[in-house]
């Protein structure tokens, strides 16, 4: 019997083979059959070394060999590979986005954000363009672009590139006779796009070197001051410049024209030399809180490794500086033309320093032939707009006269440059009885000519060596010319090179505040001129004239008898301001001889002039100022007045203080001191002697009431923004019954605002008797009309003025708080009707205004403050405007110059207590659009029987300077934000009523109505204006035959005028 128990049989163990068998024929079979192994054949063929993708992909590819080749897009645009970038063969396409769908943020969204982060000064013009590559990028790439078809003007294209969440600036080359723009790179960019940029803010800086000093009127962004200096161990060495707010040092590796080019390329070797620079750099900055650093280093080799080692310092200092919220300019140097589209940047590498620093400083050319239409300086503004982003560059321009003597160039003064033209006077009698006078130097070979070419009065001499110069004259006119052609290319960065003396033309700051302001400068004319005074023997004045630079010519009939004529001359700017000294020369009637020139002493004893007679002495260093200008026992304002120079008349300058800002001159047999800022100056100035020879200042008398009061603490809400633009008219409605014939010329003229004075003491007579019924009237007329009132509340009843105040004027209240008191009640009263707006007293500025008491702004300020809290208190909605200043000079004891007057109300706290800015811009006899540089010239072409303009120039004759001006003045302290409300405007014609006011027999009625049209549409245009209140619709009705009635726009019968009329058609 055969045992099985213990001897299994084979068949009953199974192999591994049938277990798999058993799982394929299992349930899960499924599972293996159509999902894993079709998984992993999937990623046989994705993943490498297969990549099926890839291979798919490569399809829309062009495979670019190491003999180079092209891309294309449908539209034309090329990418070309030249040879010798690649490295090895690779695989490339190009997409393009219509410009449409990339704006609408329709493209996907990488193309979404790109669209977003396009900054407000870039607008695209092309598709965007993206360009892809499989395999080793190459070193080198051309992009050919098309010029698309809306593209004009072509001198502000660019071609720009997204990544990292910005766009960057693509160097590039328009070429308009081919239709293309290049742009030659050493990168490949992953996209790109054709943008045409838009202007940005102009931003003016004056480099001052060591000694300069920036005039009082002068309004830039930036001062640019010297005194650090690039030290050997990578420090800095030197005496940091004080900063006033908006300096930015510059550090130099160079001093008068030496340069320590070993300084520069041992820092760019020396890793620790660098790490000491760049500690040194920041330190300074942060320290001494300066906005940024200007860095002018000299000298550095003309070698790639050298640039690159300076891209890469500038980089390391960018890094650091933005860190600190500081900003970092470089300036180079002045490129060499090679060709007409090539320049050589000697050491520093445009492009690479344009991606990492702030500001790159270019120094235009100095030879004025260069500027030129289509000369070297518009092909030096192509290659830098190409090559670096504009909104980085920033020309540097000079401000001096040129001197070109064969290749040399040498830097003029101003006045240096003019006073040749003036030192000698010919005078002679002819045959005909007629005086011919000219200016004759014998060494001028060529006399003065306008060079239209280059905008720029030029003139030749010959000099000590017999040899040839010729002078070109740097005007506010050249400059502005120059800044247009900035303007061409939407650069708006210039660094304005001014000499330590200061002598540039004092009108090329009115024209770069206009370039900051984006005003359009194609208008600013040379308005240089000679000004002859002929004097008869009996001392009388028989002949005053004007002539050209050009023509200098004067001729006039020679007076009958005896005696001798006096003729003086000098060159004047266009609003009459003395530019050189004044020469004279003496002429014997009778005699045709040519005169000789007098000396000063001798004009003096033949007229018995005053001792502060013409000093006319050549080469003397002298003064003159073409405005009343105080003279004072010592250099400052703390000494007392000894009486004022004469506008016109020259003054031997002998001695300054040692700041070197103020003048000592011979004053009427003493010495006197001027302050510079207020004068022009001629001769060897720079010889001037220091003395600290004058007396101690005398003490100051304490001031009672200097600080402006607080506002009581009451719930107030804070000043707004002051509005927005209206049309506005002042009349007068009070007890007159009046307002309901205003209200309806009002509306009928389109306007929608009317002006009432309020005078404080008509309507509260003695202490809280309050009476308002006469307003009541005016306030509901104009409700019904739909008007808006201001109320310009003036003149304090007497109970509330001072103890023996002046009776004969009007005046403030002693106690501010009486006025806020009043104030608060009359808003309270006419919330929400139509009253919106209230001005808190009217032209404090002027004596029999502020009731003949010391004009301090800070007494107003303190008038104003409780005002303004009593008003929001009682009514938070009414505008609380300030007090409109008057037009003015300094005339001490009466008036106050508006300009000072206001930012010492912005020093006190105005800009706490407003919501808009009081004016009142007077026309006089000066069209609205003329500034007060250019009045005089303008009311002589339009004919003129009141010369102001000419007599004493002061931008109170100027409806835009004295608006502009203010708008600067708000900036500067804060209140950009605030309106300007002009409360009274306009233009006096149809003849004088008062001999005070002989201006409105210049002015017709056409010209009245011409003018104020054309100042409602400057100031709607301006856009930081608010409600403007023209004087006035009723006084020829009111009080006919006053002063105030030459203003009137309606007749005695209330017939419209031809100003009315214009006014009714004008566009609102």
């Amino acid at each position: 019997m055969q045992n099985t128990r213990f001897e299994p049989r084979l068949e009953s163990r199974p192999s591994i083979w049938s277990s798999i068998g058993r799982v394929l024929e299992g349930p899960a079979a499924w599972l293996l059959t159509f999902v894993v192994i079709p998984a992993l054949v999937i990623a046989a063929l994705l993943l490498p070394p297969i990549s099926l993708m890839s291979r798919l992909q490569a399809f829309t590819y062009t495979r670019i060999g190491v003999a180079g080749g092209a891309i294309r897009d449908p539209d034309g645009t090329i990418v070309n590979f030249p040879a010798e970038g690649i490295q090895r063969g690779f695989l490339a396409t190009i997409e393009s986005t219509p410009r449409a769908e990339f704006i609408e943020g329709q493209a996907g969204r990488e193309l979404y954000e790109a669209a977003r982060d396009l900054p407000d000064y870039l607008i695209p013009k092309s598709p965007f363009y993206k360009v892809k590559l499989i395999g080793t990028e190459p070193t080198q790439v051309i992009l050919e672009i098309p010029i698309p078809n809306d593209s004009l003007p072509y001198e502000t294209l660019g071609v720009y590139s997204y990544r990292d969440g910005r766009w960057w600036h693509l160097p590039n080359v328009v070429y308009p006779a081919d239709d293309i723009i290049e742009s030659r790179l050493e990168f490949v960019p992953p996209n790109f796009m054709v943008m045409q940029t838009v202007a940005v803010v102009p931003a003016v800086s004056v480099d001052l070197g060591l000694e300069g000093q920036l005039p009082q009127n002068a309004m830039v962004a930036n001062e640019i001051k010297a005194g650090l200096y690039l030290r050997g161990d990578g420090a800095l060495e030197g005496v940091a410049p004080v900063n006033t707010g908006n300096t930015l040092p510059v550090i130099r590796n160079w001093v008068d024209d030496v340069v320590r080019t070993d300084l520069i390329n041992n820092l760019l070797l020396d890793p620790g030399l660098q790490d000491n620079q760049l500690v040194a750099v920041e330190q300074t900055v942060v320290q001494n809180g300066y906005p940024g650093v200007v860095i002018d280093y000299r000298g550095v080799d003309a070698v790639p490794s050298a640039r690159a080692d300076f891209v890469h310092l500038m980089s390391r200092l960018a890094e650091r500086l933005h860190a600190n919220n500081k900003t970092l300019a470089v300036r180079v140097e002045r490129p060499r033309q090679i060709s007409a589209d090539t320049w050589d940047t000697t050491g520093y590498d445009w492009e690479g320093l344009g991606q990492v620093v702030d500001t790159l400083i270019i120094p235009a050319p100095v030879d004025p032939r260069a500027y030129a239409p289509n000369g070297e300086m518009e092909a030096l503004l192509d290659f830098a707009t190409s090559r670096v982003e504009r909104r980085k560059i920033q020309f540097e321009l000079t401000a001096q006269s040129i001197e070109r003597s064969g290749n040399y160039l040498l830097l003029k003064g101003y006045q240096e440059s003019l006073q040749p033209l003036v030192t000698q006077i010919q005078a002679e009698v002819g045959d005909d009885g007629n005086v011919v006078v000219s200016l004759d130097n014998p060494r001028i070979q060529e006399r003065v000519t306008w060079d239209d070419a280059i905008g720029m009065y030029t003139y030749t001499y010959v000099d000590d060596q017999g040899l040839q110069r010729t002078v070109y004259i740097e005007t506010a006119s050249s400059l502005a010319r120059k800044l247009t052609l900035l303007q061409r290319f939407h650069v708006r960065g210039v660094s304005v090179v001014t000499p330590p003396s200061g002598d540039v033309d004092p009108n090329i700051w009115n024209v770069l505040l206009q370039f900051q302001q984006g005003t359009d400068l194609s208008g600013v004319a040379n308005q240089m001129a000679i000004a002859y005074t002929v004097y008869g023997p009996d001392g009388n004045v028989i002949a005053q004239e004007l002539r050209p630079l050009d023509d200098p010519r004067l001729a006039f009939a020679a007076p009958a008898g005896q005696g001798e004529l006096r003729v003086d001359a000098q060159i004047v700017g266009g609003n009459g301001q003395p530019l050189t000294a004044l020469q004279s020369t003496t002429l014997a009637l009778g005699a045709q001889a040519v005169a000789e020139e007098a000396p000063a002493e001798a004009v003096a004893a033949a007229e018995e002039a005053p001792a502060e007679e013409v000093v006319a002495a050549s080469g003397e260093p002298t003064l003159s100022s073409g405005q009343v200008v105080n003279v004072r026992e010592g250099p400052s304002t703390a000494y007392n007045v000894l009486g004022q120079i004469t506008p016109g008349n020259t003054y031997r300058i002998k001695a300054q203080n040692e700041n070197r800002d103020w003048w000592q001159i011979d004053f009427n047999g003493q010495d006197g001191w001027v302050i510079g800022q207020l004068v022009n100056t001629s001769g060897n100035v720079d010889a001037v002697a220091v003395t600290s020879d004058y007396p101690e200042p005398p003490a100051q008398p304490v001031a009672a009431a200097a600080a402006p009061a607080a506002a009581p603490a009451v719930a107030a809400p804070a000043p707004t923004g002051g509005g927005s633009f209206g049309y506005g008219v002042q009349a007068h409605m009070v007890h007159n019954d009046q307002a309901g014939q205003v209200m309806a010329m009002t509306r009928d003229l389109g306007f929608n605002w009317v002006k009432q004075q309020v005078e404080w003491k008509v309507f509260e007579p003695s202490p809280g008797q309050r009476d308002f019924g006469a307003l009541d009237g005016i306030v509901n007329a104009a409700n019904g009309a739909g008007i808006n009132l201001l109320f310009s509340v003036v003149n304090a009843p007497g109970w509330a003025r001072e103890p023996g105040f002046d009776a004969s004027v009007g005046g403030p209240p002693q106690n501010p708080q009486t006025f806020a008191d009043f104030l608060g009640a009359l808003a309270g009263k006419y919330c929400g009707s139509s009253v919106k707006a209230i001005e808190v007293w009217n032209e404090q500025n002027l004596h029999y205004e502020w009731g003949n008491r010391p004009l301090n702004p800070a007494d107003y300020v303190a008038l104003l403050a409780p005002s303004y809290a009593a008003i929001k208190a009682a009514c938070p909605s009414m505008y609380v405007i300030s007090g409109a200043l008057t037009p003015a000079g300094d005339n001490p004891g009466l008036a106050v110059d508006d300009f000072a007057y206001l930012e010492g109300m912005f020093q006190a706290g105005l800009n706490n207590y407003i919501d808009g800015v009081g004016a009142h811009p007077s026309g006089y006899n000066v069209p609205p659009s003329v500034t007060w540089e250019g009045a005089c010239e303008a009311i002589q072409r339009h004919g003129n029987s009141f010369n102001g303009a000419c007599d004493s120039p002061h931008h109170s004759w100027s409806f835009r300077s004295t608006m502009e001006g203010y708008r600067n003045i708000m900036v500067k302290y804060g209140a950009g934000n605030k309106k300007i409300w002009p409360t009274e405007f306009g233009w006096a014609a149809g003849g004088a009523f008062h001999p005070a006011y002989k201006y409105a027999d210049d002015n017709d009625f056409n010209e009245q109505a011409q003018w104020t049209v054309e100042a409602f549409q400057m100031m709607k245009s301006w856009g930081w204006v608010g409600p403007a209140f023209l004087w006035n619709l009723n006084f020829r009705v009111v009080a006919n035959g006053t002063e105030k009635a030459q203003w009137g726009i309606v007749g005695p019968n209330w017939e419209p005028l031809p100003v009315y009329n214009a006014l009714k058609s004008m566009p609102k």
